[in-house]
């Protein structure tokens, strides 16, 4: 499973719109920050699930070997 480099969180920016206060903006960069650490927490949680279905698949593929040459 190939990933990209995840960007700093402090390159995330929230565009200015026109109308709205500085500390609304504020709170939707705040926001957009938030979400993104949650993305990225979520990508590398299934990073390492995947990991460990690996380590799964290859410690049953090396029993059922070990079980094969008679050592179980």
């Amino acid at each position: 499973m190939a990933t990209q480099p995840l960007k700093p969180v402090d390159t995330v920016r929230c565009p200015r719109i026109e109308g709205l206060a500085d500390d609304v903006i504020a709170l939707l960069h705040q926001s957009i920050v938030r979400l993104v650490q949650m993305r990225r927490s979520l990508e590398l949680t299934s990073m390492h699930i995947e990991r460990s279905r690996e380590a799964v698949r290859e410690s049953r593929q090396l029993l059922s070997r070990v079980h094969k040459n008679g050592f179980f």
